[in-house]
């Protein structure tokens, strides 16, 4: 009986393990996409019918086309490439669904407060960018705190939920707007129920679709 009990939770073990490997972010996986695979490794490894692209416009013009890996889904995953042409190199991927299961090893997920964040990062203030244009709630990466050294690679956008927008909505533009670097210690960011509505993993070392600056040929926002 014992022995039984014990190969038993074992394989739950594993089985849990299995599970968390499926769901977990680092800089080489993401879930199950391993991040050196190119468009096409990817499509062979997984399926047409589960792979798609759409364009990406920022202020009008169209900054890149990227990839698909369970579009509409939960497991979604928006991949990004170095090059456009080759597609052989992903430089970022993104995630933003709201019931995403990904999340990294200590809980970094779409749909975690800004609060819970910050707990996490030693109570060290978060900078986010204004909100009202293309990049709001954009964090270009942590700057200071155990995350910065954690997570060099992983940038996020903080923003309200469908639900909170009838309520914080007016707050949110009337405090926290503009083009400009806000901070998680403000009071409107403490009072308003921001989380994270998008997490991006940042797969390549330089510049990417989500650490370049305004003055460069990207137009993204920098963290300067």
């Amino acid at each position: 009986m014992n022995k039984i009990l014990t190969t038993f939770t074992a394989n739950l073990g594993l089985i849990t393990s299995l599970l968390a490997s499926d769901t977990l972010i680092t800089r080489e996986r993401i879930g199950v996409l391993d991040t050196s695979l190119s468009e096409i490794q990817i499509i062979e490894q997984f399926g047409q019918e589960v792979v798609s692209t759409r364009e990406l416009f920022v202020e009008g013009e169209l900054l890149a086309t990227q990839t698909l890996l369970f579009e509409g889904t939960p497991r979604e995953l928006i991949i990004n490439w170095e090059d456009e042409e080759t597609r052989d190199k992903i430089s970022s991927v993104s995630i933003e669904q709201p019931e995403s299961p990904y999340a990294t090893s200590n809980g970094i997920r779409v749909g975690l407060p800004l609060t819970e964040l910050v707990k996490l990062n030693d109570n060290i203030p978060i900078q986010f960018y204004g909100f009202g244009w293309d990049y709001s709630g954009y964090m270009p990466r942590f700057t200071k705190g155990p995350l910065s050294e954690s997570y060099p690679w992983l940038a996020a956008v903080v923003g309200l939920s469908d639900a909170d927008w009838e309520k914080y909505g007016n707050t949110l533009m009337n405090e926290l707007a503009g083009d400009e670097l806000q901070s998680s210690d403000l009071p409107a960011a403490k009072e308003i129920p921001l989380k994270l509505v998008n997490l991006i993993i940042n797969v390549e070392a330089g510049e990417s679709v989500s650490e370049t600056g305004p003055d460069d040929e990207t137009g993204l926002p920098s963290e300067e």
